[in-house]
């Protein structure tokens, strides 16, 4: 089942907000493919766009990037899904186009 880009945006949120950099954080869902994917990758993401890594210009070819190593390196299964892929996608976008917010500890989502 895919998260909805706010569902997104709110548990990506919440763990920035309750972790600091050098925290370890594991996640795990049933298979550790599909929704496991979907979070790490939306991690990576908000990371990098916090950071001015990935932007409007690039995004596409950083999104993709982001995808094919992550399969390669962890397992060729995660985001099976086109609607997790999708989910995921349209995530970024949102967040890339919503102008900056910060939190009252300072961070940015």
């Amino acid at each position: 089942i895919p998260l909805s880009t706010d569902q997104l945006k709110e548990v990506v949120h919440f763990i920035r907000k309750e972790t600091s950099p050098q925290d370890l954080i594991i996640v795990h869902c049933f298979a550790g493919l599909n929704r496991t994917a979907t979070f790490i990758l939306a991690t990576v993401i908000a990371e990098w766009i916090e950071k001015g890594i990935m932007n409007l210009e690039n995004y596409v070819e950083l999104f993709c990037y982001l995808v094919i190593e992550f399969r390669l390196r962890r397992s060729r299964l995660a985001l099976q899904h086109f609607s997790q892929f999708l989910s995921l996608f349209l995530f970024g976008k949102e967040l890339l186009e919503i102008p900056k917010k910060e939190t009252p500890d300072g961070k940015e989502l």
